[in-house]
């Protein structure tokens, strides 16, 4: 079999053990699920599905682990450590992607992230080539490229995503721009500079604003500093509907924006509908404020 075919069997092959297990969850899992949704216990249906990806992950790991005819009596893991070219492992990884919905099994995941020095360089020439198709849609092998670049993220990869997510508008497709964040993410706070560059260019409106400034305020939540404090509080006070700006300073984690928020709510309780209620809501008690005052505000001023 050739590399290209070794990597389709992988693929098909990780798809079939993925998606029986899913199955199995589901059948035996469907009744209990529905009735924690129901109940609005996200507390144990969080755990219920958390429980479920820790053992798909180790479902993954034991087939990774186990020898197939079709790779030459090798294990997936050792076929991996098998692939010196660059283009070989993002075959592989493009396959996964196309008939595994993304998913990486944990071996591989680790065995990309020890490819770091190997291929930084050949990853921003493969980078700096992205262009996304008239929808600003992303194809499977350009998916396979972001995909590396999130598991690898060196500092190198910050100037061609700056130039990547430059080329869109306010609005692009959801999926693309989620690809783009996850790989600034990775790379944490030499992203930063980048993320606020495109705020700004964006106007503070759109999909890319506001994946943009969410993904400032998760990486600036681990390097904390006045300046991005100050930056976000500001977009929140420019803002009109502040509710993408709500969400990132509750990311960022600064209990001093409870005030800014508070009082946002408390001008506006009358006008609001329950679900942004609640969410204005979690984002101040995840702040460590307290909402019972608003809450009775809001049942006497909704007459519930």
């Amino acid at each position: 079999m050739s590399s290209k075919e070794k990597s389709r069997f992988i693929a098909e092959s990780l798809a079939e053990i993925t998606d029986t297990h899913s199955r199995q969850f589901i059948k035996e899992n469907k009744k209990l699920l529905r009735s924690l949704f129901k109940k609005q216990d996200t507390k144990k249906y969080t755990e219920v599905v958390s429980n479920e990806i820790a053992e798909l992950v180790h479902v993954m790991s034991e087939w990774e682990q186990k020898s197939f005819d079709e790779l030459g009596g090798l294990s997936p893991k050792q076929y991996y450590s098998s692939l010196n070219d660059f283009d070989d492992m993002l075959e592989l990884i493009a396959q996964i992607i196309e008939k595994c919905k993304g998913s990486l099994p944990p071996l591989l995941t680790e065995a990309i992230k020890n490819l770091r020095e190997k291929f930084s360089d050949k990853i921003v020439m493969k980078l700096n080539s992205i262009i996304p198709n008239e929808s600003l849609k992303l194809d499977t092998v350009q998916k396979a490229e972001l995909k590396i670049a999130e598991l690898t993220a060196s500092e190198k990869f910050v100037d061609p995503m700056s130039k990547l997510l430059f080329r869109f508008d306010k609005s692009t497709d959801d999926e693309t721009v989620e690809y783009i964040m996850k790989v600034l993410k990775s790379i944490g706070k030499p992203s930063i500079p980048c993320l606020i560059a495109v705020c700004e260019k964006s106007g503070h409106k759109g999909i890319v604003y506001a994946n943009s400034l969410k993904t400032l305020a998760d990486i600036a939540s681990e390097n904390k500093s006045e300046e991005i404090y100050k930056y976000l509080k500001e977009c929140f006070r420019k803002s009109d509907e502040k509710v993408i700006e709500a969400m990132a300073l509750g990311l960022y984690g600064d209990g001093r924006a409870v005030t800014a928020i508070r009082t946002y709510v408390e001008r506006n309780i009358l006008n609001m509908n329950e679900t942004k209620y609640s969410m204005f809501r979690d984002i101040i008690t995840r702040l460590g404020g307290i909402v019972s005052d608003l809450d009775d505000e809001y049942i006497s001023c909704h007459n519930y």
